[in-house]
């Protein structure tokens, strides 16, 4: 315990604020993780925006993309090993932060979450984090803070074949696998990946007595899918796009730690998405049109309660947007989306749901003083089954004072709709839906500074945003006061939100020698407030205090990636809590070719000093365990 207190002591000395810092394992460069205001889509102006990059995609490429998030420091909650892992940032809860998979928001509609323990880095060709509520543009749920992937883009990339294989604690194996062919104007890509494990790690049982080590159990797991690719350049101004995405997840519901009784649980999850993406332009005018069609399939049973279920979903998604270049510099943006959704379930008071969904927004984005200002406002305005809803917008600003110094501020108004389970779940047993919800309505404001001085040896980036969210009508799940034992979603009459982020970045290069170090630190103060037990309560699994700190080496053909991460209690529900917990992770890999293949492996220490520890209450995460990976890349096709 004294170690890991000293640990904590020394980062926040040291450093006093966050540090973020990657290399690239292609070049000798050592990349920034998070890039302000750098890319041309306006929504993201005013906004910090995470950008992880080729090591730690690389580092992670055996991995699901929960464990990538979890060591940038971001608030994963997982219910046991493999089981639903999902995103909660800035006080938000994990339906208020919007997951887009090439330009297409994939939340569920029926419960508003995206399992990331289903999604494994090797998928995709970038992964960025936009913080805050300035993603106006993506709709419901883009409350807290967007996550960007995309499979997409395959024309500018060379060819490959790349083969991946993984072995580690709980008898995991994985195996990953992909290919990339063309040229400028017509590109494949497929990727497959496949993994099976027992999940049957130690950990300590703190619900019993003297705290004894046991195994996991019944917390088997399987999955596989296939992600495929294509890519037309009809001239150079008319480009298509079409993605299709198959998984499948057969997952046994690991046993809680407080249950004397082993679980016999188990869920089946099946996932297709396809979206297509036309762009053409001519003169100062660009358009594309975006299909998309989302199905997803659960199959949960567990005999011990007699409890079987089957859910289904279905999303139809249409989209057509116009740019047009205008004011000299500035830029124009229409969109119309429609999109229709229905799903069945067992547990529905009609068997079935259907919710028609209309929207429109309009942006314009302008740039002043030799574009050292530089100003994006977004108007959106949203219709389910003909009845309008509040018009939300948002305005984004940056302002390069000096060149190693920039100001940026964004404020939004931001909301969710009720997802179809908050609507349409039957009065049953444990749960209850509410059918006289009302949508959340809010405000996200955030403001912040970043420093960046660079010489041929040296870079150093600081940054520090605070923010503050205030939402209207908040949608809780909370045990109903005429039976403790059900649950069922309320308005609550306000959730608020405010914190800091403070990050910096410090890397250095000579020769073959890269060193790069970083720390953030997040401070996050939530409550929910209402006429009930739950006035003034915290945010349930949302810690006031998350640090995080990493330091990267490389040397030659050599590459070393030390984690930390330091998470501050959480309250789980009005009276309970989970105490704060330490971990640190070290890869080791080394880098080499054999006849034209580009070879790594990597080996990988994880929960470095044992620490016992819950992401959800009762769900036993894994004491120290191991991994040894070997990726192979043939890119002279």
């Amino acid at each position: 315990m004294k170690f890991k207190v000293f640990l904590v002591i020394v980062f926040i000395v040291c450093f006093r604020i966050t540090l973020k810092a990657q290399m690239s394992i292609d070049t000798i460069k050592i990349d920034e993780v998070r890039v302000y205001g750098s890319y041309p889509d306006v929504h993201v102006v005013g906004a910090s925006v995470l950008k992880v990059d080729t090591l730690k995609l690389l580092t992670f490429s055996n991995r699901s993309l929960a464990d990538l998030l979890q060591s940038n420091n971001f608030n994963i909650k997982t219910y046991g090993v493999g089981g639903l892992a999902s995103i909660s940032t800035r006080g938000g809860s994990s339906y208020h932060t919007a997951v887009v998979w090439n330009g297409i928001n994939i939340q569920s509609p029926m419960n508003g979450n995206v399992n990331l323990s289903m999604m494994p880095v090797t998928m995709f060709n970038s992964i960025k984090f936009q913080e805050g509520g300035s993603g106006t543009a993506y709709g419901s749920g883009a409350v807290s803070g967007v996550l960007l992937v995309n499979s997409n883009g395959i024309l500018n990339t060379p060819n490959k074949v790349n083969v991946g294989i993984m072995y580690g604690g709980g008898n995991t194996r994985s195996v990953t696998s992909g290919i990339k062919l063309g040229n400028r104007n017509v590109a494949v890509a497929l990727k497959l990946y496949g993994s099976k494990a027992d999940n049957d790690y130690s950990f300590k049982n703190i619900f019993k007595y003297g705290e004894p080590k046991e195994n996991i159990s019944n917390a088997q797991a399987k999955q596989y899918g296939l992600l495929s690719d294509v890519s037309v350049r009809f001239t150079e101004n008319t480009q298509w796009n079409l993605s299709g995405w198959i998984q499948h997840n057969n997952k046994n519901l690991q046993t809680i730690m407080s249950s004397t009784n082993p679980s016999q649980a188990n869920q089946t999850d099946d996932n297709y998405a396809a979206s297509s993406n036309f762009k053409f332009s001519f003169g100062n005018v660009a358009f594309k049109l975006k299909n998309a069609l989302l199905d997803g399939k659960i199959d949960y049973s567990d005999p011990t309660t007699n409890n079987f279920s089957i859910s289904e979903f279905t999303q139809f998604i249409n989209e057509i947007e116009a740019k047009v270049a205008a004011l000299k510099g500035g830029e124009v943006d229409i969109n119309l989306n429609y999109t229709r959704e229905t799903a069945n379930a067992d547990d529905y008071t009609s068997g079935n749901a259907l919710r028609n969904k209309l929207s429109a927004y309009a942006s314009l984005s302008k740039s002043f003083f030799n574009r050292k200002v530089l100003l994006s406002t977004v108007l959106r305005s949203d219709m389910i089954d003909g009845d309008f809803k509040p018009t939300t917008y948002s305005l984004g600003t940056e302002y390069n004072v000096l060149s190693f110094l920039k100001l940026k501020a964004s404020a939004a108004r931001v909301f969710r709709f009720p997802t179809l389970n908050d609507l349409f779940w039957a009065n049953t047993t444990y749960a209850a839906g509410n059918p006289d919800l009302k949508p959340e309505l809010g405000w996200n404001t955030d403001c912040g500074a970043v420093f960046h001085y660079s010489t041929n040896l040296v870079s150093v980036e600081v940054a520090n945003t605070i923010y503050y969210t205030n939402i209207k009508d908040w949608i809780s799940w909370i045990s109903d006061p005429t039976d403790s034992w059900k649950y069922k979603p309320v308005n609550l009459s306000t959730g608020e939100s405010y914190g800091d982020e403070l990050s910096s970045s410090f890397k250095y290069h000579v020769g073959k020698f890269n060193a790069g170090v970083g720390i953030m630190y997040n401070y996050t103060h939530s409550r929910m407030y209402g006429d009930d037990d739950y006035d003034g309560q915290t945010m349930f699994y949302m810690p006031k205090h998350r640090l995080n700190g990493n330091l990267t080496l490389v040397y030659g053909g050599w590459q070393a990636l030390f984690d930390y991460s330091y998470t501050g209690l959480r309250y789980t529900d009005a009276q309970h809590s989970l105490p704060y917990y330490n971990v640190g992770n070290l890869s080791v890999g080394k880098n080499f070719s054999i006849s034209g293949v580009k070879t790594t492996v990597l080996f990988t220490v994880n929960n470095l000093w044992n620490e016992s520890y819950q992401l959800i209450r009762s769900y036993a995460m894994p004491l120290r365990y191991y991994q040894i990976s070997v990726n192979m890349e043939l890119s002279k096709l």
